[in-house]
């Protein structure tokens, strides 16, 4: 149970990671994707997104666990955040 959990977490990380490392290749692509959401706002902080990703899986990988907790917590109050702005 314990080197499924420690997979998941490696999977986890290099998933975040290879995420980040493509958003950073062409960050005008993922700049126009977030417009296409209708988030303006969100478009200038794009590139710190990126670095965010990155980090996080970074953390994964090198087993911070008060950083994930951390970086869980502040994901999910920028998707309930998302989620009131976007109800009619």
């Amino acid at each position: 149970m314990k080197k499924r959990i420690l997979f998941e977490t490696y999977f986890l990380g290099f998933i975040f990671l290879l995420s980040g490392f493509i958003k950073s290749t062409d960050t005008t692509l993922f700049i126009q994707t977030i417009s296409m959401y209708g988030i303006k706002y969100i478009e200038y902080a794009a590139p710190v997104i990126i670095i965010i990703e990155i980090y996080i899986g970074l953390a994964f990988l090198l087993q911070k666990n008060k950083y994930q907790i951390t970086i869980f917590g502040l994901f999910f109050i920028l998707s309930m955040q998302n989620a009131i702005l976007r109800r009619p």
